[in-house]
């Protein structure tokens, strides 16, 4: 059973889902401040970007980043989804105290 749920869990892109996720990371999407702070309108892919340089100058390798979410199934999916709310992205690292595989 914990073979098949861990087989479900990722997915590989074909041609057609790199390029929605290429066009899907590249898009200027706002990110809506609260309170005094305004709304930023950046590229998820620069988001993306910063963390992970911000993490390596830190010393902090980042293995993978991983999409989740509404917006990974507008990727997987073959209909396309009117909207998405969130673009939630997971960055796998290793710390000092872990060893890499």
């Amino acid at each position: 059973m914990s073979e098949r749920k861990s087989s479900q869990r990722f997915h590989s892109l074909n041609t057609e889902q790199v390029e929605v996720l290429h066009q899907v990371l590249s898009e200027v999407v706002p990110i809506h401040g609260r309170g005094n702070f305004p709304t930023l309108e950046l590229r998820p892919r620069d988001i993306i970007i910063a963390v992970r340089a911000r993490l390596q100058r830190q010393g902090i390798t980042v293995r993978d980043v991983r999409l989740n979410g509404s917006t990974a199934s507008h990727i997987i999916l073959d209909r396309l989804l009117e909207s998405y709310m969130q673009q939630d992205t997971r960055h796998k690292m290793n710390t000092a105290e872990q060893k890499e595989e």
